[in-house]
């Protein structure tokens, strides 16, 4: 009993360590613990109570929530210099294990003015980096495929792909 307090300390003070760099999901937190579980010789019906203590005093503390998580993340990708389309974000999230209500109710406020905001900076970027001697057609081209590309929408896409041809 006392060697299994013993474990439950070791990887409940590595998990901790784990989650000192930045917040994480659930999900993100069990295959972290399950790396640093298969290191130890226990059974695996030990394994799965040493996870479900270490997730209970977790949630407790308040150091796993997926809904906090999906905001931090949504919050600051919209806010960065490398923004990402509502479309790359729910894929981020997804496989983070987040749940699809969740994702939704993060989204709900990623409006097309968001959207629209962030395909013009990698629109931007992007342009800055392509060659010169291309003419407007190929140019224009490449722009929409790559914002595509990138999972923004078709009619976000071709606004700032129009927005951009007016200016120049």
């Amino acid at each position: 009993m006392i060697e299994n307090k013993k474990l439950n300390f070791k990887i409940l003070d590595k998990v901790i360590n784990f989650l000192s760099y930045r917040i994480r999901s659930s999900k993100e937190v069990s295959d972290r613990m399950g790396i640093y579980l298969t290191k130890e010789k226990i059974s695996e019906g030990e394994k799965e109570a040493v996870k479900s203590w270490i997730n209970a005093e977790l949630k407790s503390l308040g150091m796993i929530d997926d809904h906090k998580f999906a905001t931090t993340f949504v919050e600051e990708k919209a806010h960065s210099k490398k923004p990402l389309s509502k479309l790359a974000i729910k894929n981020y999230l997804f496989k983070r294990g987040i749940s699809k209500e969740i994702i939704e109710d993060v989204l709900k406020d990623y409006t097309k003015t968001y959207e629209m905001a962030s395909a013009m900076i990698i629109a931007e970027k992007k342009l800055g980096i392509m060659r010169k001697g291309l003419d407007k057609i190929t140019v224009k081209r490449k722009l929409i495929s790559y914002l595509i590309g990138k999972g923004f929408s078709h009619e976000s896409v071709y606004a700032v792909v129009d927005t951009k041809f007016k200016v120049k």
